[in-house]
This record gives structure tokens, C-alpha cells and sequence, in this order.
């Protein structure tokens, strides 16, 4: 209901995360939730709770901390948030706050389904902003033209470097439905990192594409002479191309 935006819901959630004795479990409902609307509600709560340190439990062995829990459980499930240099969710409360002050004025949860006509391709992409990653499969395997611009989208959801590749992870999802259709752009992205330190994850996408395409990209890659141009002629060049092919 809250998702829906039903007003006495969304009061019930927001009563729920301002009392000590239930906030704990009031988050993870307006995570799930992934509107702008509860975003909107977890980013008041934790300015309010900036500094207050009754959120922060000390048990010894490990320590726990709901702010902290709160921004995870948004980077994690929702993949927005400030990003690090290198490309990951992370940052400081403020820095999250920061981030928030400066997006709030525009949509940040997923929205995909305006994308789309067809009631079978619309009831999809809303399983996809609903939580339910796997429906991009289903969008891939129907071979419509009009899916590939969203799967783009999706594929830098959160991170604009769409690398490495998890296939566990929306943008993963994404990048492999792209190239179950032949994606010029993201095959091409895939070729470019198997020349790279992290080529495993290239690896795996084209083992799980299977099929000619990935034999031939795997194929021509061994022994491939612009893997790590910087290293060769090093001791240890040969060993890591070794190990590569």
C-alpha cells in the first residue's frame, strides 16, 4: 500500500521508524517499498539521527549500527546512493545526506515501465521496479526492439561504469540480457574487458551467454596480443597470460 502511496500507510511506516522500540523493523518496509516518497522518509530520519549515538550498539564481538543498516539495505536493494571513486556505493552519513539534498528534486527510484506499450512488456518492467530482477530475462527473451534502450538504462543503474559484471546484481542481469540479443555495445564492452585485470567477470558473462558468439569472442581472445600491452616484456608477463588463457 505504501507503494501504491496510500497516505495512512505511508503515516503507519513513518510512525513505526519514529519509535525507538520499532524503527528496526519499520526500514527494511520502506526500503522494499522503493519510492521517492519512503526514500524521501529514511533520508529525514537519518538527518535527524545524525548524530545520535543511542542508534550505535556496541556487542563486544561486532557492533551494530541502524543508520548504517539503513544505507546499505538502500545501495544494496535499490542501487542508488553517493558513489565512491571507484565506482561502489559508500560514504559518510553526510555524505549521504550531501547526495540527497542534491538529487531529491528528481526521480531516484527505478521507474521503467513508462518505457513501454505493450501490457506484457509494462507488467515486466514493473516486476523489475517491484524487486524482481529475474523479469529482465523474460524482457530479453521476447526479442522486442523496444526493450534493448531500457536494458541500457538498466545496465548503468547505480553505476555508470557497468563493470565488473555479477550477474546477481541488476545491472548484471541487464548486461547479460543485452547480450542474449546481440548488443553491439555491450559485446564489444565485454571484448574490451578481456584484455583487462578483471577479465574473469568477462569470462563468466560470455559462460553464461554459451553459444557461438561467446565461443568465438573466447576463441579469439587466447594469446590475445592487447591483454596488458603495460606488462609485457615483464618477468611475470608470460605466467599471467598463462593463467589467462
Amino acid at each position: 500500500l505504501a507503494r501504491f502511496g496510500q497516505q495512512s500507510a505511508l503515516e503507519q511506516l513513518r510512525s513505526e521508524l519514529n519509535n525507538p522500540k520499532t524503527s528496526f523493523v519499520a526500514y527494511p518496509k520502506l526500503v522494499r517499498a522503493s519510492t521517492d516518497a519512503t526514500i524521501s522518509d529514511l533520508m529525514a530520519y537519518l538527518r535527524a539521527h545524525l548524530h545520535d549515538d543511542s542508534l550505535h550498539h556496541n556487542f563486544g564481538d561486532y557492533a551494530v549500527d541502524e543508520r548504517s543498516d539503513i544505507v546499505d539495505a538502500i545501495s544494496q536493494q535499490l542501487q542508488i546512493g553517493p558513489l565512491t571513486l571507484n565506482g561502489f556505493f559508500g560514504g559518510t552519513l553526510q555524505q549521504w545526506l550531501n547526495w540527497w539534498d542534491q538529487n531529491k528534486s528528481r526521480p531516484v527510484t527505478l521507474s521503467i515501465s513508462g518505457y513501454f506499450h505493450d501490457p506484457y512488456l509494462k507488467c515486466l518492467a514493473r516486476k523489475v521496479e517491484w524487486g524482481f530482477p529475474d523479469a529482465i530475462f523474460d524482457m530479453a527473451q521476447t526479442h522486442d526492439p523496444q526493450v534493448v534502450p531500457v536494458l541500457r538504462i538498466l545496465a548503468k543503474w547505480g553505476n555508470p561504469k557497468r563493470r565488473p559484471f555479477v550477474v546477481t546484481t541488476l545491472q548484471g542481469r541487464a548486461q547479460l540480457g543485452l547480450a542474449r540479443l546481440c548488443d553491439q555495445e555491450e559485446l564489444q564492452a565485454v571484448k574490451r574487458e578481456l584484455d583487462l585485470p578483471g577479465l574473469s567477470s568477462a569470462i563468466e558473462e560470455l559462460r553464461l551467454l554459451g553459444g557461438p558468439t561467446a565461443v568465438s569472442m573466447l576463441i579469439d581472445a587466447l594469446d590475445s596480443p592487447k591483454y596488458l600491452p603495460e606488462y609485457r616484456g615483464r618477468p611475470s608477463y608470460d605466467k599471467l597470460r598463462f593463467e589467462r588463457d
